[in-house]
């Protein structure tokens, strides 16, 4: 009757407004109930539990920062529709209205509609374990990464399948055991950070992997021409070790302290199936291949017309030296340039280059060093040469790096 529709209208208000509702109803005959099975028969409604769990103020900004860096985010509930759409919305979860599904109609699903469906459905609600597990396997089945956040034991089976398991509640011992990763917090933001620092983790390996290769390669394009050619070797072994230890000593474990986070969390995720060296990256190593060999190539051409040998192979140690220091700065960032205001942000980096480069100097001065080395010292107008071809080739290295790896646009987040 009225009396019905106005409880169930001011129901639905409560919900709508993300409050969580505990009906409360009594039996007069409960002592003589017939069977515990029709307890819940003959009720008399006599009101509602409303409770209040209000979203944490850093949840919005969270959710604002996932939807730039390309992740979607998807609510999956056993709660009302409405009050799951409303505390969605409250978060800053977007919930169209073509975009909600409850459990209901997830049975009357097959596997093949669900795949569909989940890639619009923005809320999930009034779902079972049974569900849950359904969801996350069709949206593995459209080939998306999915972590699950879950908090209690209906949600461990799907921790388990979901690609990565994140338990938001250490007092449930099922989530917790199932699950990749335990939240001491249970907020969504530690869960954005985390994603953060994966890819600041990813960037510095691909950094220390192309620092390496890059110098490596370097020196492989001068040794090759320099022998087909008949030349002289341009630098001896011993040499050659120095130049090994200046750039695979220091600097390269100063790059793996980088945290770059500039732009980080405005590009979309890279697929799971991308290496280290992936396309942009080859590229990179081919163009700095030829670069950085070709410079080293001409120093030393024109250091042998006119310089002898043993101060031609002082200043192609010394560029080379010192070209695996440029380096270190050039691919401190995949964004920005060489000169950006925070180029010396970086003490760890700032002191392994100026122990390295003391290390270079003695190599040259120290009497009894730079004869074991078999170098020379070098004046003024040989550093000024070396100094300029290792400007010139840090700004070229620098260019093609910005062209390179220029930003890729963002995905449109749900």
């Amino acid at each position: 009757g009225e009396e019905f529709e106005r409880i169930i209208t001011e129901k639905d208000a409560l919900a709508e407004k993300g409050l969580r509702i505990i009906a409360c109803a009594v039996r007069s005959d409960l002592a003589t109930a017939p069977s515990a099975e029709r307890l819940a028969e003959d009720l008399t409604l006599v009101g509602f539990i409303v409770i209040e769990d209000p979203v944490r103020p850093d949840v919005h900004a969270a959710f604002e920062r996932t939807k730039r860096a390309g992740i979607r985010t998807v609510v999956v509930t056993g709660d009302h529709a409405a009050t799951a759409s409303a505390v969605a919305s409250a978060a800053g979860i977007p919930i169209p209205e073509d975009g909600v599904i409850e459990g209901h109609e997830i049975e009357t699903l097959t596997d093949d509609e669900l795949r569909n469906r989940v890639r619009s459905v923005a809320l999930f609600a009034r779902v079972s374990p049974r569900h849950k597990l359904r969801i996350v396997h069709a949206l593995q089945e459209n080939g998306e990464v999915v972590a699950m956040l879950g908090d209690g034991i209906n949600d461990a089976p799907a921790l388990k399948l979901a690609d990565i398991g994140v338990a938001v509640d250490t007092r449930v011992s099922a989530a917790r055991e199932v699950a990749d990763i335990v939240l001491l917090d249970g907020g969504f933001g530690t869960v954005v950070a985390a994603i953060e620092q994966g890819r600041i983790i990813f960037a510095n390996i691909r950094r220390v992997f192309l620092y390496l290769i890059t110098q490596d390669f370097s020196q492989f394009l001068l040794f090759i021409v320099a022998i087909m050619a008949g030349l002289p070797l341009p630098v001896l072994a011993v040499q050659l070790l120095l130049i090994n230890l200046v750039e695979s000593g220091l600097p390269d474990l100063a790059l793996t302290t980088e945290e770059e986070k500039e732009g980080l969390m405005d590009e979309p995720p890279r697929s799971p199936k991308e290496s280290v060296l992936n396309g942009t990256a080859f590229r990179f190593m081919i163009g700095a291949f030829i670069v950085s060999g070709g410079i080293a190539l001409g120093l030393f051409l024109l250091a042998l017309r006119t310089e002898s040998l043993e101060v031609a192979r002082s200043m192609t140690t010394a560029f080379l030296c010192l070209e695996s220091l440029f380096l270190a700065y050039v691919l401190r960032s995949f964004r920005s340039g060489l000169f950006r205001k925070s180029l010396f942000s970086n003490p760890v980096l700032n002191i392994a280059v100026g122990l390295s480069l003391v290390l270079v100097l003695a190599s040259l001065y120290v009497p009894g060093l730079s004869d074991a080395l078999s170098l020379v010292p070098l004046g003024p107008e040989e550093w000024t040469v070396i100094l300029l071809a290792n400007a010139a080739e840090a700004l070229l290295l620098d260019r093609l790096k910005l062209i390179l790896f220029r930003p890729r646009r963002p995905l449109a987040a749900a």
